[in-house]
């Protein structure tokens, strides 16, 4: 038996399984007729699945549903994690910026020296240093603003206030910081500007 008569002995095998008889079976040939019965009971299973299967759909677009609803979902998970993981990120890094400003306010003044004097405004490594340490002294001054909005120190504010209270002054902080960073490229610009003519 060659590969053509074993294909159609399958077809009319799933033919007769989707009509429910077993007109197109083999009367000869020991292999035929196992060929026959082996697809015809693999396709009533598969017919079985499908019958018992309510999401199923014959042109597969259930799947492309449930994958966009599983996209969407992981999306909607993904967002509200990176937004808890900010809001907890921003409480740490205000806190430590307080707890240890005289380190803060020297780390910046020492980042500040060395990009303008050594860097020139040209030195990349140096201009990520001196975002960073002005960054710092952003973050301890970002302290003070929730302190005189709230009347408290900004410890007692985080530890009486909850997780919403933090994610107000979380969007404040990123926009704060967004707006810093602008500037502090701009002055990194302007002294290179300066430093090369």
């Amino acid at each position: 038996m060659n590969v053509y008569e074993e294909r159609k002995i399958r077809e009319k095998a799933e033919e007769d399984a989707r009509t429910g008889s077993d007109s197109q079976r083999p009367i000869r040939g020991y292999k035929a007729q196992m060929i026959y019965d082996d697809e015809y009971e693999e396709s009533q299973r598969k017919m079985q699945y499908v019958e018992d299967d309510p999401f199923y759909n014959p042109d597969g677009s259930n799947g492309k549903i449930v994958l966009i609803g599983v996209g969407i979902l992981a999306a909607i998970l993904i967002a509200v994690l990176v937004a808890a993981a900010i809001i907890t990120v921003q409480e740490s890094l205000v806190i430590y910026a307080v707890k240890f400003q005289y380190c803060v306010y020297v780390a910046a003044a020492l980042t500040t020296l060395l990009m303008y004097f050594k860097g020139k405004g040209a030195n990349k490594s140096l201009n990520i240093l001196f975002y960073i340490g002005i960054g710092a002294v952003a973050t301890r001054f970002f302290a003070v603003i929730v302190e005189s909005r709230e009347g408290v120190s900004y410890i007692k504010y985080v530890q009486a206030g909850g997780f919403w209270n933090l994610g107000k002054y979380t969007l404040l902080y990123i926009g704060y910081i967004a707006v810093i960073v602008g500037v502090m490229m701009l002055i990194t610009f302007l002294i290179r500007k300066k430093k090369s003519s």
